[in-house]
């Protein structure tokens, strides 16, 4: 079963991933109301990046988190919630480049 989960999260954030990257139109993930950009490709690759780099340090995550059991796998799902705390912190700091001023 946890095999069946790894394989769907994988599946599922390199999907969304590729899909914002290759997005003709501006990608709305991260954001309620979509942001004026100037640069709407770029925006969509950094988003789409960003995606699959969450992914795969997730996976990475829930791998350890199988391996050991008990109360200790409690600690990554800590680790999983504070990689998504980073993710947000990376996009604020890199969504600045691409708003129009």
């Amino acid at each position: 079963m946890d095999f069946i989960l790894l394989l769907f999260v994988a599946f599922l954030c390199m999907w969304q991933g590729a899909k914002e990257y290759n997005s003709e139109e501006q990608s709305k993930v991260f954001t309620k109301y979509p942001i004026k950009v100037n640069d709407v490709k770029a925006y969509n690759h950094f988003c789409g990046k960003l995606i699959i780099g969450f992914g795969v340090v997730a996976e990475i995550t829930m791998i350890g988190m199988t391996l050991v059991g008990g109360w200790l796998s409690i600690i990554f799902i800590v680790l999983i919630l504070a990689e998504a705390y980073g993710l947000m912190v990376i996009y604020r700091k890199g969504e600045k480049k691409y708003r129009v001023k």
